[in-house]
């Protein structure tokens, strides 16, 4: 199932993707960012203990890479610290 959701504000980001961000600017244009997780392909992120992450629909990682203009790994994922979860 694919779900629709929103890229949370830099502060909420765990540390790990808070210096990512740090040292590419234009990650500053994520937050509120609309994207699609795939939620059948959660896991453990790495980030921190006992922490979700989801892989991004193809359409979504590119977007993503259009925005930052820095290219990921195959399989991009987005942990849990940095969508907007209700």
């Amino acid at each position: 199932m694919i779900a629709t959701v929103r890229i949370a504000p830099v502060e909420r980001w765990c540390r790990q993707m808070q210096y990512e961000a740090s040292v590419v600017p234009a990650a500053s244009k994520l937050p509120g960012m609309a994207v699609q997780i795939d939620t059948s392909s959660m896991c453990k992120a790495r980030c921190e203990p006992n922490t979700r992450m989801w892989y991004l629909t193809p359409e979504s990682k590119q977007k993503l890479y259009e925005t930052v203009g820095v290219r990921g790994n195959q399989k991009s994922g987005i942990c849990e610290h940095m969508l907007e979860m209700d």
